[in-house]
């Protein structure tokens, strides 16, 4: 999905986004400073500093991590790892239960156990940049704060990934299309050579499909 720099998309139309049982939030993001500064909230559907429901994502000088708003107030999970300017990370948070983890590019970098119970958000907007944004149509209002980085994907699971399925994300978001299919042609190195019998090589092709399955293709 493209949306134009002047328009804005309301995600949060109706209540199906408002996983307050087992849920896993992730995204993949490259961020194009090395911190923010106060909170660092990048991806929030807060209105304000101190909201009663929803939950954000930030980054800043100290740590990163997701804050969640419960019964018991706001809680945290985080990691002090530096994360690099110069790369994309995974964030992925997963909650199953009381319990609360955190994936960093796959790896586990925290874990909590909640107090409360999260509350839930309604039909609250969701702002990527930032916090405190609104996207009533005619009556847009931007990020208190605009944040700078450049995002590849948001993803809200209504269920909790295990360790094996978030390293699993994070391995999909390093393959790449392979554009060399070498083939097998004898043990004449010619060029003429290979040209007359490259009809007859040997081409095969091993990769990972949609599903997750190792699939070797072959040719003649």
């Amino acid at each position: 999905l493209r949306i134009p720099y002047d328009m804005s998309y309301n995600v949060f139309e109706s209540n199906s986004h408002t996983y307050t049982g087992d849920f896993t939030i992730s995204t993949y993001v490259k961020f194009n400073a090395n911190s923010f500064s106060g909170n660092g909230e990048f991806i929030s559907n807060w209105n304000n500093s101190t909201p009663n429901s929803g939950f954000e994502l930030f980054y800043n000088s100290s740590m990163h991590g997701m804050k969640v708003i419960t019964s018991s107030g706001t809680e945290i999970i985080s990691s002090n790892t530096a994360l690099s300017s110069s790369s994309f990370y995974l964030m992925s948070f997963a909650l199953k239960g009381n319990i609360l983890k955190y994936y960093v590019n796959g790896v586990l970098a925290n874990t909590i156990t909640l107090t409360g119970t999260p509350i839930s958000y309604g039909n609250k907007d969701l702002c990527i940049g930032g916090r405190g944004a609104s996207y009533t149509s005619g009556a847009e209002v931007a990020p208190s704060t605009i944040r700078e980085f450049t995002i590849d994907e948001f993803v809200i699971f209504n269920t909790s990934l295990s360790d094996e399925q978030n390293l699993n994300n994070y391995i999909e978001t390093q393959m790449q299309p392979s554009d060399v299919f070498p083939f097998i042609y004898g043990n004449d190195t010619t060029a003429q050579s290979i040209i007359d019998s490259i009809s007859l090589a040997d081409l095969g092709r091993l990769y990972i499909d949609e599903n997750e399955k190792a699939r070797y293709e072959h040719y003649y």
